[in-house]
């Protein structure tokens, strides 16, 4: 026969069972308010909609591709000649006056040209980065 328990015995249980039942509240209420916060942030809830979400993705992924393979397959579109313009320059005056001043056959005048080309093509590169 099993005891009967006391007053105090059945207080503490009840206190117990009180704690139990409040620990347990929360946690579910804990559980319920992560689950909005990831229906917010889209998360999926279910294994479904987490395979349904990545097969979209993939899907959006696999068409970026073939539009970039598409794009660099497809030929590119020719630069437009510049020669027209470079002819109507008059002959006797070259285009760039320091580096046509220069005998090519000196090795010293060489040296310079290659010293005054690199001058120039720096020059537009530091004007080509201030635009």
């Amino acid at each position: 026969m099993p005891a009967i328990p006391s007053a105090k015995e059945r207080s503490r249980n009840a206190v117990a069972q009180k704690a139990h039942r409040e620990r347990k509240r929360a946690y579910i209420q804990q559980l319920e308010d992560k689950i909005r916060h990831y229906e917010q942030q889209g998360v999926p809830t279910s294994e479904q909609e987490r395979l349904h979400q990545l097969e979209s993705e993939n899907a959006a992924l696999r068409a970026e591709v073939e539009a970039l393979k598409a794009e660099r397959a497809s030929p590119v579109s020719p630069v437009p000649s510049t020669s027209s313009s470079l002819d109507s320059l008059p002959t006797s005056t070259p285009a760039f006056p320091l580096l046509g001043a220069l005998d090519s056959t000196d090795p010293l005048s060489s040296a310079a040209s290659d010293s005054a080309s690199a001058c120039f093509f720096r020059a537009i590169e530091r004007s080509s980065r201030a635009s």
